[in-house]
Order: structure tokens, then C-alpha cells, then sequence
């Protein structure tokens, strides 16, 4: 358990009680007046639009850090795909802080930096404390 909260992998809901909806469902499904083939082709619908729903998730929205610190700046990647993610050179870079962020279903830390221009930009690495002092301690 202390290992799960120290990664961030903490989860909320429990496969039992998942599984035990899902069974639920299955089972007042099959009860209803409707025909083996329309719930399965409902089933497949469901799956697929569950499918999608996830792909969307997973790969646009949910944020997920892939960082590298090279010898002239840090080089980020918030989501999959490249959807988010630049480019900040160390010198553009004013402050950097950590933050807490609760979100409905997981706790994370996240880290602010602040750059010349204004701009913020917010990151979300897996050891948040270790990535702000590599970070200040690049900055020197």
C-alpha cells in the first residue's frame, strides 16, 4: 500500500466492485424482453464506444511527463502523441515549485515553472521533489 501511494497508483475504486457492477448489469440485461442478438450487438456497442472513450482519454487528456534535461534546456512531453509538450531553455526559466493538485479519483503533485515570458507551465513527473531539485540544481 505504501508503495502504490508513493508512485501516485492509489486507486480509489476496486476491480470487485467493478466487476460486481458489470454483473449487475449483465444480469437485468438478460432479463429484459429483448432479443439474444440485440444485446449482443448492444454489448458490442458499448464495448466499442468504451473502447474509443478510453483511446481518447488515455491519449489526449490524461497527463503523462516524459521529460529529458539535455545540456541547454528541459525537453517535455505532457500527453501522448505529442499533443502537448515544448521546449524550455534554461535561461528562459525563472522559478520552479511544487504544488499540490487534487482531482476527483487520484492526488498528484504537479510542478510549476515560470518562465521570462510569463507563461506557466505545468508538469506532472512522478517524483515531483526530485524533479524540482535536478531542475534547480541544473539552474544553478
Amino acid at each position: 500500500m505504501e508503495k502504490e501511494i508513493e508512485l501516485g497508483e492509489l486507486s480509489f475504486r476496486s476491480r470487485k466492485m467493478i466487476t460486481n457492477y458489470v454483473l449487475f448489469f449483465l444480469i437485468i440485461a438478460c432479463m429484459l424482453p429483448i432479443s439474444y442478438d440485440m444485446l449482443c450487438h448492444m454489448t458490442l456497442l458499448l464495448a466499442m464506444l468504451f473502447l474509443f472513450y478510453t483511446i481518447w482519454q488515455y491519449g489526449f487528456h490524461t497527463p503523462t511527463n516524459i521529460y529529458v534535461f539535455d545540456e541547454e534546456g528541459l525537453r517535455y512531453h505532457k500527453a501522448l502523441w505529442n499533443r502537448k509538450g515544448g521546449y524550455l531553455r534554461y535561461d528562459e526559466i525563472v522559478s520552479v515549485k511544487q504544488q499540490d493538485t487534487f482531482n476527483i479519483g487520484y492526488a498528484k503533485d504537479k510542478v510549476c515553472i515560470h518562465t521570462k515570458q510569463g507563461k506557466d507551465v505545468l508538469l506532472y513527473p512522478e517524483n515531483p521533489y526530485r524533479f524540482c531539485t535536478e531542475l534547480e540544481n541544473l539552474l544553478g
